[in-house]
């Protein structure tokens, strides 16, 4: 198998006026190209997310982009259409956002942890908890903003003081790490240590977090969306359970 370690083209794209997006290709230049969507919004990529691909195989594209970014990403590595999308968490909701606005260029998706940004899942994730770790995220808040803990991180993150946001984003941190996984492995909060980082992904996260992801209620599910890509093969592991997904259906 190559190189996990070694991408074999990468680069900066200018997307528009403002913005540059970077990229990087692994795997085989004529190999099967996928293009994997990491979680957050704000989370980041790394070599080891190539573990989930034979790269003898396969072509794989790493980016921070949105849809628009990556229709630009096709284009720029000549891709006629996409042989997997491969998306996690926030990638699993961008992924059937560009699909279901891009269904020609796609011919699979796998979607990892799905997450699709409705009321019920931000709720699920930031709502009432009877945790320990959960009362320490909740109770940084000013008491008046601890029945909406995003809308209430959301306003510390837009302070001008440089230290209420960087102890904001710790928390907001620390309990995204906290829920992301069933156990604390070891190191778990070693990220914390990283101010930036963290400034970054709290600030992304509540901004799109509390523009509920930027979707109409329920956007991704609706029917006319998912007609669009029930051609498609799909492979599903789901993040939330217990609700009757129209995407179900499509598996």
């Amino acid at each position: 198998m190559a190189n996990s370690s070694d991408p074999f083209d990468s680069g900066y794209l200018q997307v528009d006026d403002l913005h540059t997006v970077y990229y990087e290709q692994h795997g085989q230049p004529d190999g099967k190209p996928v293009i994997f969507l990491h979680g957050g919004p704000g989370g980041q990529i790394s070599n080891a997310n190539t573990i989930f691909f034979d790269l003898d195989i396969f072509r794989v594209n790493t980016t921070q982009l949105l849809v628009q970014d990556i229709e630009l990403i096709r284009q720029h590595v000549n891709v006629d259409q996409w042989h997997i999308v491969f998306g996690g968490s926030w990638g699993s909701a961008l992924s059937l956002v560009y699909a279901e606005t891009h269904p020609q260029a796609v011919k699979s998706l796998i979607l990892r942890g799905v997450w699709t940004a409705r009321t019920a899942e931000l709720e699920f994730s930031r709502g009432t908890n009877v945790s320990a770790q959960y009362e320490r995220f909740v109770n940084h808040l000013p008491r008046q903003d601890r029945a909406d803990p995003i809308a209430g991180y959301y306003r510390l993150m837009q302070s001008s003081d440089l230290e209420l946001k960087k102890a904001a984003a710790r928390e907001w941190n620390r309990w995204d790490l906290t829920i992301g996984a069933l156990y604390d492995p070891p190191n778990a909060y070693e990220k914390l240590e990283d101010d930036k980082r963290c400034l970054i992904h709290a600030m992304l996260e509540t901004h799109y977090f509390v523009h509920g992801g930027f979707l109409e209620e329920g956007q991704l599910l609706r029917e006319e969306n998912i007609g669009r890509i029930r051609h498609l093969t799909v492979s599903s592991s789901f993040e939330y359970s217990g609700w009757d997904d129209p995407l179900t259906s499509c598996i």
